[in-house]
């Protein structure tokens, strides 16, 4: 690695070591994907119900290291954002010059997914766009060079990359039937002996994969819990096509900056600099991960699609894109990206701020009231969404939160509190709900007190939560 390259690597780390800070102070409530990571990130299992392991895993060595708190939090996840960043540069760097590089690199500076929501609140997601940019590392390493050693890497990244998310399989899936049946469009692309590579990769991937995706097996009702979030709607004509219409919306919006930047770069030299091969081996794989995906939500009938679902693709395509304009850039049209991307930096963490620090939402939420209200009923086990749950731990880290499809209540525990949004216990009792039984009547609660939690900035909203005890009955039953 050259000292350039070491400075850009960096630069990346000083922008995310910032957002850190900014989270670590501005502290407040937690969003909802940082209470499941308190709730859930506290120890170590081989399974954690519909998420995939690796980033609890992460989360779980971070406590270890900071404790259960926001900087645990923050630390995290900026600390694998800039692994995603700096695996989808050094990826390049394998095949192209510095700056076409970078400008594939910066795409993730593009991408509203990433630059915002990913910064704001999620967690899961972000460790698969780790997985992605460092496949993309690998396979650029085995193309480029084809060492034994690469296909070790390669196993390894494809191996945990696996326990990242399930659509991390999209880009692994294109990328090889790109490779496979587009050689054709790849002229240039390096002709080597794959099969005894491929024998190597997949054993060591299945070597990771093994135990955690046996656990998935013997636990299908806790790995399929989460399958409901694509058919929340009950409208639309034919299933499928209203979540393809969303995806398809989403998907021009969230590629919109990438293509006017690549736009604008390319209007540069004749003559492009570096191989073609890498930037229409991404292109290529983008195009085909979004018409997977298309067929996938057509056949599934799903209505509802977000759009960070497809960021696999979205991240493939839109580098793809970048490189091969940055190929045909002048140096004063790369200085510009620079420049634009470095004030989208600059703007993202200042919003960052403002929403950390002014605007109301779910992370703005005072739980120090709820927390009082516990301590007064002085309960063995709480159950609670992971949002409530969280944020509880947060301010009360001894306290056992037990969390939807996360295991059985404890058999010693005899004051077991269940936590609702809304300042009511609907019927069935939501306990049950949580933990998807079906209650007999008996086995209903009674509401104990509703707290209405105030806002950490001034607004005329509360946030009211419900706290009722789980019944003798109910709680045999919850075992």
């Amino acid at each position: 690695m050259m000292r350039k390259d070491v400075l850009v690597l960096g630069a990346f780390a000083a922008y995310f070591a910032a957002h850190a800070a900014l989270r670590t102070w501005a502290g407040g409530g937690l969003e909802v994907d940082e209470g499941e990571m308190l709730v859930l990130g506290r120890r170590w299992q081989w399974g954690y119900g519909p998420q995939f392991p690796l980033y609890n895993w992460m989360q779980a060595a971070s406590f270890a290291l900071f404790g259960p708190t926001t900087l645990g939090l923050a630390a995290l996840k900026n600390l694998v954002l800039w692994i995603s960043v700096a695996g989808l540069y050094l990826g390049l760097r394998r095949v192209h010059a510095l700056p076409v590089a970078l400008a594939g690199a910066l795409t993730l500076a593009l991408l509203p997914n990433v630059v915002w929501e990913f910064q704001r609140a999620s967690s899961h997601s972000i460790v698969l766009l780790a997985g992605v940019c460092w496949t993309v590392w690998a396979v650029m390493g085995v193309l480029a060079r084809g060492a034994r050693r690469d296909w070790v890497l390669l196993g390894l990244v494809v191996g945990l990359g696996g326990l990242t998310k399930a659509n991390y399989w999209l880009v692994p899936v294109v990328l090889a039937a790109v490779l496979a049946l587009g050689r054709p469009p790849l002229p240039d692309l390096p002709r080597r002996s794959v099969w005894p590579g491929l024998a190597v990769a997949g054993l060591v991937a299945v070597a990771i994969l093994a135990w955690p995706y046996l656990w998935m097996l013997e636990h299908p009702d806790l790995t399929m819990a989460s399958t409901g979030k694509a058919f929340r709607s009950e409208f639309g004509l034919v299933p499928g096509l209203e979540g393809l219409a969303e995806a398809a919306v989403g998907t021009v919006a969230g590629l919109l900056p990438v293509g006017l930047a690549a736009w604008m770069l390319a209007r540069g030299r004749a003559v492009p600099a570096g191989p073609d091969w890498p930037g229409r081996l991404l292109v290529a794989a983008g195009i085909a991960g979004l018409g997977l995906s298309a067929v996938a939500i057509l056949v599934a009938g799903a209505t509802e699609v977000e759009s960070r679902w497809l960021v696999p693709a979205y991240v493939l395509l839109a580098a793809g894109l970048m490189v091969q304009a940055a190929r045909r850039a002048t140096p004063a049209g790369l200085r510009r990206l620079w420049v634009a991307c470095g004030v989208i930096g600059a703007l993202t963490l200042g919003g960052m701020a403002n929403h950390r620090l002014s605007a109301p939402g779910t992370g703005m939420i005072d739980f120090a009231p709820l927390a009082e209200a516990v301590d007064r009923m002085a309960p063995d086990v709480v159950m609670a969404d992971y949002h409530i749950g969280g944020n509880l731990v947060l301010l009360r880290p001894g306290l056992a939160v037990l969390a939807p499809l996360a295991g059985a209540v404890p058999p010693e525990a005899r004051r077991v509190l269940v936590l609702t949004r809304g300042g009511a216990v609907p019927d069935p009792v939501t306990a049950f709900a949580l933990r998807g039984l079906e209650p007999p009547p008996e086995a209903a609660g009674r509401v104990v007190e509703t707290v209405a939690l105030p806002y950490l900035r001034p607004v005329e909203e509360r946030f009211e939560v419900g706290a009722m005890l789980l019944p003798e009955v109910a709680l045999s039953l919850a075992r």
